[in-house]
């Protein structure tokens, strides 16, 4: 070494500890003017240069200090950390490793080793490295702290807890500390304490993002929406430009309805962040809850464009219904094909409705089903036994639902509700859907001997309150239909758990004993496709209430845009349930009936004018499909006296509207399929007692379809049977259907009181 630089060496290191960064600069400059290898300037200037920002000229500097003694620990380290700063985790590591086999006592060496091992999700080794450094420097709060953040990741929630709590009595003033104890807390369902640690963090730094945000999402667990949208404008108030944030607030005015707002919201985390994937899956949701399917297609298009992400990957099943709901059927089959293949290959990229919706093939929704349910529903039952039964009590029924108002779970089960013998069975309904004050709910609460509005509870709470009221059986009637709330059954509502009505499928999960269905909608042989124990009633699984209301107001079919004399093809379902299979059939109809239209419900305009482009394509005339407007539930049903015949949906038939159809003497063409939600109205026209308008072949379909249409005399003889037997067959028969199913309850309830576990079972008719 020169004198010259034996001269500088010391002055640049003096500027540098008084701070004058930039004077030092100029003599580290000099240095390596006159020696471009000198270790010491290399490594001072790398370490300025990392303290001004410039990272990538530290990292340069630090790789010629490596190279020039690459047994010193100090350049080791530097270089490490400057590559950790930078996102370079994994070209940080041997650095990392070296420099501790250098200097095994060097605590922020292990700490920092550690921070890489967390970020490329290995938090086992990084749990290691902790404890290492813990083990020679016992008061590094820090590495307790970043110890209790790894074992949160780990799972391994109270050993977490202890290494969080020994950081903060080290350092009470440790804010990250106190969040992740937080977060901790949060997994553990132990909100209220997630609170109060953020509390202490908020006496720290009443104006910290991070602590506003984690109190939103804990308000969010609680079902707290107001606190909630409070804690989130908090934290956009202290950082405006976090798309996070944003994204979050969406998320929360989407759950309150207030769609318009929460798309504006989902809009600004977009615009600070055009691939966060998240807002976009999120976004596309907001959409979809009102009818802009086609938009919202586009939408989940853009999130799969994000690669490998959880939300990208789920993106697949919303685009797949955005698609059959907007009757956008471009690509359809590939898309089918991708749908398949990502469940059949192990990977999460659907919700299981829309495979309910899509195919007709139990085997996929039963590994679908399993799929999403295990990411996102896990068995949380705590194992704890349940109380036996004291005989002669009366058996506690509960029901759980979104849906205990103008809908058509209610259409069809009020009267249930109203029938149940009250004298054998509570009835309790816990409700955690929208406030709703109508005729619907009014029947509901009416009927219950108890009804509890559970909506600002989180799943959770639900799940305690219905063992604190001693429910003998909880029964879902949401499936993974909209709005469910799959994990308060995972946490073990009741000890006897039953899926019916809502979710023609199965629920995949162990913590589900039953399902209630038929001897049609589930043959013998297909149970292997639910994990559900099958039980089935004697006729159709499917209640009906007799004493729903029908308007007398007599439409004329020019009133209702159809023609005088023409035939009327009618199909009011949902347009997710319309396929080009189904309506290339419908097609040839109309060009076999001279005169006739298609009576379908109306979706959305854009939906509507693909479809008359759909029938332009098929040779049919865009006039001859005609859109009826959505209106009030009686109204709807009395129209259905216009039709002539109602051609059914392949792989989802209709459910409510076919019973409606039924109820009003309108004959129902069917194909029954293989899955559940493909037979039901099979099984609605069997327990109606015109099993003869059941086909199983597209053929066959098309063939009873148009010689209906030809023989009127015997389309005729259908709608007086239907006319006449509407009171006295099983499918509208109320009161036995309600004996039935409460036959099924008894039994399950039989079983549990006797230590059996669930079994399959038939109820005698």
């Amino acid at each position: 070494m020169t004198p010259q630089i034996q001269s500088l060496l010391p002055q640049a290191v003096q500027y540098f500890d008084q701070g004058n960064l930039d004077a030092a600069e100029q003599l580290l400059n000099k240095v390596l003017q006159m020696h471009a290898k000198n270790f010491d300037a290399l490594l001072i200037l790398g370490v300025i240069k990392g303290i001004k920002g410039e990272q990538q000229e530290a990292i340069r500097l630090f790789r010629k200090a490596v190279v020039a003694e690459p047994n010193n620990n100090w350049a080791q380290f530097n270089l490490a950390k400057a590559l950790s700063e930078t996102g370079k985790d994994e070209e940080a590591i041997p650095h990392h490793k070296k420099a501790v086999q250098l200097a095994p006592q060097h605590a922020d060496a292990w700490l920092n080793y550690g921070v890489s091992l967390s970020a490329l999700d290995r938090p086992a080794d990084a749990a290691a490295c902790y404890e290492r450094l813990i083990g020679f420097h016992p008061e590094y709060f820090q590495a307790w702290s970043n110890l209790g953040l790894v074992l949160h990741k780990l799972e391994r929630y109270e050993e977490a807890l202890q290494a969080l709590d020994k950081a903060l009595s080290l350092n009470p003033q440790l804010i990250e500390a106190w969040v992740n104890k937080g977060a901790v807390l949060r997994k553990q369902d132990r909100f209220q304490e997630a609170l109060q640690a953020y509390n202490q963090a908020f006496g720290i730094d009443p104006s910290h993002v991070d602590v506003w945000l984690q109190t939103c999402l804990t308000f969010r667990e609680l079902r707290w929406n107001a606190p909630a949208l409070d804690a989130v404008q908090r934290a956009i108030d202290l950082r405006p430009d976090d798309a996070q944030v944003w994204s979050i607030k969406g998320e929360i005015l989407a759950d309150l309805q207030r769609h318009a707002e929460a798309l504006e919201a989902f809009d600004r985390a977009l615009a600070l962040r055009p691939d966060f994937t998240l807002a976009l899956l999120c976004k596309g949701m907001c959409l979809f809850s009102q009818k802009r399917f086609a938009e919202a297609a586009s939408v989940y298009e853009a999130t799969m464009a994000q690669g490998e992400e959880p939300g990208a990957l789920y993106a697949l099943g919303h685009w797949l219904l955005s698609k059959l709901s907007a009757w956008d059927w471009s690509g359809l089959e590939d898309a089918l094909a991708r749908v398949q293949a990502t469940i059949e290959q192990g990977r999460p990229g659907t919700d299981p409705f829309p495979v309910v919706a899509a195919f007709d093939d139990p085997r996929l929704e039963l590994l679908g089903a399993g799929l999403y349910a295990a990411a996102l529903f896990p068995d949380r039952r705590d194992g704890a036994a349940w109380p036996l039964p004291v005989a002669g009590e009366r058996i506690k029924i509960g029901y759980f639902s979104a849906d205990f108002h103008n809908h058509a779970t209610m259409h069809l089960m009020a009267e249930l509700f109203e029938k149940h013998d009250k004298s054998r069975f509570e009835i309790v309904g816990f409700s955690y859907g929208p406030p709703v004050e109508d005729a619907m709910r009014k029947r509901a609460v009416a009927a219950m001997d108890s009804f509890i509005d559970v909506r600002e509870k989180n799943d959770q709470e639900i799940a305690a309150m219905a063992r604190a009221a001693g429910i003998d059986i909880a029964v879902d009637l949401k499936g993974y239909t909209g709005e469910h709330r799959i994990g308060i059954f995972a946490r073990g509502a009741a000890p006897v758990q039953v899926s019916y009505l809502g979710y023609p499928g199965t629920l995949g999960v162990p913590y589900m004993d039953y399902i209630i269905a038929d001897g049609v909608v589930i043959p013998a042989g297909s149970e292997a496709h639910y994990t559900e124990q099958v039980v089935r009633l004697p006729h159709s699984y499917q209640v009906n209430d007799r004493a729903r209301t029908t308007s007398d107001k007599r439409f004329s079919r020019t009133e209702l845009g159809l023609p005088e004399d023409g035939f009327v093809f009618a199909s009011f379902n949902n347009g997710y349930k319309l396929a080009p299979e189904s309506f290339d059939i419908w097609m040839r109809l109309l060009h076999e009936v001279p005169g006739s239209v298609l009576w379908l419900l109306h979706t959305d305009s854009d939906a509507c004018d693909r479809l008359r482009k759909e029938a332009r394509r098929r040779g049919v005339a865009a006039e001859r499909l005609v859109f009826a407007p959505f209106i009030e539930p009686s109204q709807h049903l009395a129209r259905y006296r216009m039709a002539d015949l109602f051609l059914d949906t392949f792989s989802y038939n209709a459910h409510t509207n076919a019973s409606d159809a039924l109820w009003m003497g309108l004959p129902v063409v069917t194909r029954a399929g293989r899955s559940f939600a493909g037979r039901v109205a099979a099984s609605l026209l069997s327990a109606a007692g015109v099993p003869e308008l059941i086909t199983h072949s597209n053929e066959e379909y098309q063939a009873l379809a148009l010689e209906l249409t030809r023989d009127r005399e015997k389309l005729a003889a259908f709608r007086h049977r239907l006319d006449q037997q509407r009171l006295s067959s099983p499918l509208f028969d109320s009161s036995l259907f309600t004996r039935h199913l409460e036959q099924a309850y008894v039994h399950m309830h039989q079983r549990r009181a006797a230590g059996l576990p669930a079994e399959a079972f038939d109820v005698a008719a």
